[in-house]
């Protein structure tokens, strides 16, 4: 029951069962009193997918970081994946992400980034993972942070001898 003046109502997902079967029908009130009850409408609730242990490695020397996770369907089969690469402090991986998968036609871990510009010697990152089930039902993870650090070669030194005919560098 809502007692405002809105056209949407929410329920907490906790108070279903996923599986179970539900109808739901709306009736207004005014200043005359209430409406007859719209028709029925049955509402089946569906148990999201759980994804979990997403981690980040990368081979020394490489940088094109792994991601792997592990997924489970809820309700449904797993259909598609999503993986983010953002600045740990991102808390939304799709507003400025440094590199995405795109939506990947499948629930298969791991992926790997490529070796980019991107990366930032010293900067910490996360990777999210997103995992999507029939019905477009969806769950979204992200690993904890991780540093990219790689040492730069030492700077070159050039010295120069005219003291050889031609000179030598």
């Amino acid at each position: 029951s809502v007692a405002t003046a809105t056209t949407t109502a929410t329920l907490n997902a906790a108070a279903l069962t996923a599986g179970a079967a539900y109808t739901w029908a709306v009736a207004t009130q005014d200043a005359n009193g209430w409406s007859a009850y719209s028709a029925e409408r049955a509402l089946s609730p569906i148990a999201p997918p759980t994804v979990s242990s997403v981690t980040v490695s990368s081979p020394a020397g490489d940088l094109s970081p792994t991601i792997t996770w592990a997924a489970t369907a809820g309700s449904g089969v797993l259909t598609a994946h999503q993986v983010w690469i953002c600045a740990a402090a991102d808390t939304d991986p799709t507003v400025s992400p440094l590199w995405t998968s795109g939506v990947l036609p499948n629930a298969v871990s791991p992926d790997t980034a490529p070796s980019s510009t991107a990366w930032t010697n010293g900067a910490s990152l996360k990777a999210w993972v997103r995992v999507w089930q029939t019905g477009g039902v969806y769950r979204t993870l992200s690993s904890t942070a991780f540093t990219v650090s790689w040492t730069p070669p030492a700077t070159l030194t050039v010295t120069a001898s005219a003291a050889s005919s031609p000179p030598t560098v």
